[in-house]
């Protein structure tokens, strides 16, 4: 049986069409795009990791054209919700809704320049659920139509298709068995090198990952290929951010900072991986197999969810988030982000001395003559 991905593991498949906007007076120098006419497709709209439906979460809207106009392959894009502007359309953005805009991330190699490709809803007012069952729903009413642009550094984003999103389901052959923009490309509009390194080890992985499950069961490997390629997404939209907006006048790194940083990081990981009271948030991909230490669940990864319920039921594992996610904080929000680490901290030793008055109790009792 084949397992689910580690990345987007539930979507809804979709007929689609993709229709290529006249040309004008000024081409791509791209076959496909400079040649006006509608091609049958097939869309995937997907949720990054799988939350429920109220809770924010990467959208993703992947088009596979099976037979662009005079080319001999496919055409694969794959976009992930994110903003519009210039450092925003390269970094992925959850949200609890599923209209746009959505973005390649990774810009590609068009003949003159590098660009981005992005996708913003034609209708803005419409609302669209970012829960499957309702978006299926609500494509079900009418359909949902895209203006596919791209646009490099200093550019507007300029269209040349309109994207058609319907619930009925493609026909059988013309669903693929995956989605790949670095092997289904076009030849002169392959995906770029720059950022792009990370996705195409995601995708790389992927595809050795589906090798390894049909031969011995070992999808094990491409899901931590795909977290180590998350990871290092999430780290460069910090550092990206950072370049862009980090503030003057941050305290500078002391001794007493990392401790308490590490103290913080102690405190919300295991909040985040162990606690009772956030067991809902890993409940989709965990299940619970005994009791932990005081107010806390030992807990283990669903079946089809191994690499993001390993990830969310170990304090160790989330030990490089949490502590990336307030490093980045402290460089943007210096006051906020020192508020909270010291919060966190203060927490954390009051659960040891919690946990130290318990011990003393207990063993005051034990010691006591009288029982």
């Amino acid at each position: 049986m084949r397992q689910k991905p580690a990345l987007h593991p539930d979507g809804l498949t979709l007929s689609g069409t993709v229709s290529i906007e006249p040309k004008g007076t000024n081409p791509w120098s791209v076959p496909f795009l400079d040649e006006p006419g509608s091609h049958e497709a097939v869309v995937r709209w997907s949720r990054a990791v799988g939350l429920p439906g109220a809770l924010p979460d990467g959208m993703g809207l992947a088009v596979h054209v099976p037979r662009p106009g005079g080319q001999n392959g496919p055409f694969d894009l794959l976009m992930t919700s994110s903003g519009s502007s210039r450092l925003t359309r390269h970094l992925p953005l959850p949200r609890v809704r599923g209209d746009g805009p959505y973005s390649t991330l990774t810009s590609y190699r068009f003949p003159d320049r590098k660009r981005v490709v992005g996708a913003f809803p034609l209708e803005p007012g419409r609302r669209l659920p970012a829960a499957l069952g309702e978006l299926a729903a609500a494509l079900r009413e009418r359909p949902a139509v895209f203006r596919l642009c791209a646009a490099g550094p200093g550019e507007a984003w300029r269209p040349f298709a309109t994207l058609t999103v319907r619930a009925e389901p493609p026909s059988a052959s013309h669903s693929p068995s995956g989605f790949d923009p670095y092997v289904a490309c076009l030849p002169k509009l392959p995906p770029g090198r720059r950022l792009g390194l990370i996705r195409h080890a995601a995708y790389a992985g992927s595809r050795r990952g589906r090798i390894e499950a049909e031969q011995d069961g070992a999808a094990e490997s491409r899901g931590r290929v795909l977290a180590l390629a998350t990871f290092g997404a999430y780290a460069g939209g910090w550092a990206l951010l950072a370049r862009r907006y980090r503030r003057d006048g941050a305290d500078p790194v002391t001794l007493s900072e990392v401790l308490l940083t590490g103290t913080a990081t102690f405190r919300l990981s295991r909040l985040i991986g162990k606690a009772k009271v956030t067991r809902p948030l890993r409940a989709p991909f965990t299940d619970v197999e005994e009791e932990g230490a005081p107010a806390e669940l030992n807990e283990g990864p669903k079946p089809g969810h191994r690499t993001v319920g390993e990830l969310l039921s170990c304090p160790f594992c989330l030990n490089v988030w949490t502590a990336t996610t307030l490093t980045g904080a402290r460089m943007l929000w210096p006051r906020i982000a020192s508020a909270t680490t010291r919060t966190l901290s203060a927490v954390a030793i009051a659960d040891a001395m919690h946990l130290g008055y318990a011990a003393l109790v207990k063993a005051t009792e034990a010691d006591d003559p009288s029982d």
